[in-house]
């Protein structure tokens, strides 16, 4: 039985093609290699043991974070509204956050006043800077991209970030409290309201879950340092703010189950809890960064890359596929090409596309620039030599590194003889009759 679910997951359900089958059918089919490609992700990343890392490191930084975010908010007499709200938002771990805040309004006293003030307020941005450049290397990691933001992107984004969220919570706050109080007032008033007044009142206690939905979407859109669709951001936050807030029941409901462990460890008994609500926190959140790698590329989504994807063979015939297409759309006038793009038209998966642009990029092969689309700037690929000269043998050299004799000097062993034999080797690939240009195949 286990062995025909796997071989459905993994062979059968990418036989299937939406596009001949009806729009309920294509559905179901949709749903099923969503998940299973959202698992590959959580497998192919480690996304537990990177949930493990991001928790214990928000635990070494949200100190000197939350110090921080309260000393900017302070400025706009935000901070007791955000203390608040940090307090609501976090049920079940109020007297861990009580620890935290109390030890960020010291570590604000400690920093005041002279040098020591000039340095605490370096080593608290290099600690911000520090903590979410680890959130974007773990997304970084789930959409392919190699390489993160620059340092000076890092500063002006992270800073705004900061600087934002206290005015987002406090208008948050606002908004909730304004809704809450005059729907209130006018079902009271109301007699025709009060009919409809318990799905009304199921209305407000979604608002909770409204906050956590635009805040997931925010951050699935703002920390790839890739462009990510509003949609796919939007259906990830959904579904990971809804799995955040069910988590977030579960965990009070198990904590009232543990009054015995309470009575032993007294409060202490907060520190374990509030680890293990963290770590479940992040593995959620990257779980809908997953979901949204997902959905956004489902159009190019294939079959989970087997051990067949990386041999050296495999890799060799895709970099030339990908070579292929870009010269192929360079030479009809076509602008630079996405990861997605050649992914479709190679009918691989999407990351297994982007590592491979990546590797023709290094070897000089493809150059990346940015292309204009209509939710913004996205990278793209195009032909980094002339398509007259790129050739099977020009691009496997490339890749290969080029004359194995160049390797030599790095070597103590005897390799001369092994690195003539692969120089002629390559020699001969490129005058035999196979070594054809990329644009007439």
């Amino acid at each position: 039985m286990l062995k025909r679910l796997n071989r459905f997951f993994q062979v059968d359900l990418w036989r299937l093609q939406p596009d001949q089958l009806r729009r309920s059918q294509a559905f179901f089919i949709a749903l099923p290699r969503l998940a299973s490609r959202t698992l590959d992700s959580v497998r192919r990343c480690a996304i537990g043991q990177r949930a493990s890392g991001l928790a214990f490191y928000s635990l070494l930084a949200v100190v000197p974070v939350l110090a921080l975010v309260f000393g900017l908010s302070k400025g706009f007499d935000l901070d007791q509204t955000l203390e608040r709200q940090l307090l609501a938002r976090v049920e079940g771990q109020e007297q861990a956050v009580q620890w935290i805040i109390e030890f960020a309004h010291s570590l604000l006293q400690e920093t005041r006043g002279g040098l020591i003030a000039g340095v605490g307020v370096v080593v608290l941005f290099w600690t911000m800077i520090q903590v979410l450049s680890n959130v974007e290397w773990a997304f970084n990691e789930i959409w392919g991209v190699e390489q993160g933001r620059a340092w000076a992107r890092k500063i002006t984004d992270y800073l705004a970030l900061v600087l934002l969220c206290p005015f987002l919570v406090a208008a948050s706050s606002a908004v909730t409290v304004l809704i809450t109080t005059q729907v209130t007032l006018v079902v009271n008033q109301l007699d025709l309201l009060k009919v409809v007044s318990p799905a009304i009142s199921f209305a407000l206690k979604l608002l909770p879950y409204g906050f956590i939905w635009i805040l997931l979407t925010g951050l699935y859109l703002f920390m790839p340092n890739t462009r990510v669709r509003f949609g796919s951001a939007l259906v990830a936050g959904l579904v990971a703010g809804t799995g955040y807030q069910l988590v977030q029941k579960m965990h009070i409901f198990f904590q009232i189950g543990v009054a015995k462990y309470n009575a032993i460890y007294g409060s202490f008994a907060a520190l374990p809890l509030f680890l293990i609500w963290l770590q479940l926190s992040w593995l959620i959140v990257l779980i809908g960064a997953a979901i949204a790698h997902a959905h956004q590329y489902r159009d190019s989504l294939g079959p989970a890359p087997s051990d067949t994807w990386s041999s050296a063979a495999a890799h060799r015939l895709i970099s030339l596929g990908a070579a292929r297409v870009l010269v192929k759309r360079f030479s009809t006038g076509a602008g630079p090409t996405t990861a997605a793009e050649v992914a479709a038209a190679m009918s691989i998966p999407h990351p297994l596309a982007a590592r491979t642009l990546e590797d023709l990029s290094r070897a000089g092969i493809a150059a990346k620039l940015e292309r204009q689309a209509d939710a913004g700037a996205e990278q793209g690929f195009q032909p980094a030599r002339d398509p007259a000269c790129l050739t099977i043998s020009l691009v496997l050299d490339a890749l290969e590194g080029g004359d194995p004799r160049h390797a030599l000097s790095a070597l103590n062993g005897d390799f001369d003889q092994l690195a003539d034999a692969l120089a002629t080797f390559s020699k001969l690939r490129e005058v035999s009759a196979a070594n054809h240009l990329l644009k007439d195949l």
